[in-house]
Parts: C-alpha cells; structure tokens; sequence
C-alpha cells in the first residue's frame, strides 16, 4: 500500500489532535499520548481500509514502544 496525499493529510490531523503543550520551560516541546495517539489511528486506518488489522498494528506499536529520554515507556 502507498500512501497518497490523503493518508498523509489524515496522519497529520489525528497526531495534531492526539498533541497537547507542555508546561514547563519556554519552548518545551509538545506531549504526545502514545496510547491515545495509537487508538487515534487504528480508527482512522480502519475507518479507510477494512482489511486494516488492528491487532497487528498494535503488535507492531508496542515492539517500537515511546520512551522517554531516560529509556522509561
């Protein structure tokens, strides 16, 4: 599968979404929900593709885990 313009456009609004300031020191960068970001795009995979399987994706997510710069998940 390759991505066109469309799914792109769409990753881009749900990480947008799924993306909230943090506060702290001026110019900190923005926080990410890894688990809600990931339920953000298996809908939006699976609301375009029905043959999307969800399951592998988390699978797939939670082998390339987010950490922390300490290394903490």
């Amino acid at each position: 599968m390759s991505f066109t313009r469309k799914h792109f456009e769409a990753i881009a609004q749900v990480i947008a979404e799924n993306t909230t300031t943090r506060t702290g020191p001026p110019n900190a960068p923005p926080s990410v929900s890894a688990p809600e970001l990931i339920d953000a795009l298996v809908e939006m995979f699976d609301d375009d593709n029905a043959r999307f399987d969800a399951v592998k994706f988390r699978k797939a997510c939670e082998r390339h885990a987010f950490h922390d710069e300490g290394g903490n998940a």
